[in-house]
């Protein structure tokens, strides 16, 4: 069977860096990134098998079934030309299914013989808030589904995973600059699924601001 490699995230691990890179790099010929011509995939992924269409995006509300049953099809063909070697998917809203509709997507990729594994980044509780709540400042549209409101986040994004791929299918590693090869997470997940990939550091995506940005607009939100 050959292997199929999902990639949940974390939220805040460096997702974003790791798929523009899975994207542009000679993977080799033995390596699919599954992709619809751009690095992410968590629209299609949202379209197809969450309960209703727009659950977590709420720009998919206009979905119908027949629309998802379309986003389904156009996945099932993507996956069906990619007929030999590994398959890569990244995606960080497959933490947020819940878990009939993650049953629901790893039934389809076993139905195309898939061997099912998960691989994950955890960061360190308070820094992955942290990590948050410069977002949320630094743009002012995460809505309250993706902020971390307890540990139980963790559970809830980690269990249903084991549960229904087994633990020994499950992988997650540390999320910490200082354990990375040269401090990049890119360079660490291609060495960890042994894949070839950039040579040089990937730039950071989606940093946050500055502590000094952060007081600032604390501040002015008493000024206007």
């Amino acid at each position: 069977m050959r292997r199929c490699i999902v990639h949940f995230g974390l939220h805040k691990t460096g997702t974003t860096s790791i798929q523009e890179a899975l994207f542009t790099a000679d993977l080799g010929p033995s390596v699919t990134y599954l992709h619809f011509g751009t690095p992410f995939v968590d629209r299609q992924l949202m379209a197809a098998f969450c309960r209703p269409a727009w659950r977590l995006a709420a720009d998919l509300r206009e979905y119908s079934e027949a629309d998802s049953a379309s986003a389904k099809s156009a996945l099932q063909r993507l996956v069906e030309a990619t007929s030999e070697g590994s398959l890569i998917i990244s995606a960080e809203c497959v933490s947020l299914f819940e878990e009939e509709e993650l049953a629901d997507f790893f039934d389809f990729l076993g139905g195309k013989h898939f061997r099912l594994e998960a691989v994950a980044y955890v960061r360190d509780y308070r820094s992955w808030c942290e990590s948050f709540f410069q977002q949320s400042a630094k743009y002012g549209n995460w809505g309250p589904s993706l902020f971390p409101l307890g540990s139980h986040a963790y559970r809830f994004t980690i269990e249903k995973f084991d549960k229904l791929l087994g633990r020994d299918n499950v992988s997650l590693w540390k999320y910490d600059r200082s354990l990375f090869p040269q401090g990049c997470v890119v360079k660490d997940f291609f060495e960890r699924l042994q894949i070839g990939g950039p040579s040089a550091n990937t730039a950071e995506a989606n940093s946050g601001l500055c502590i000094e940005a952060i007081k600032f607009l604390g501040s002015s939100r008493y000024l206007l």
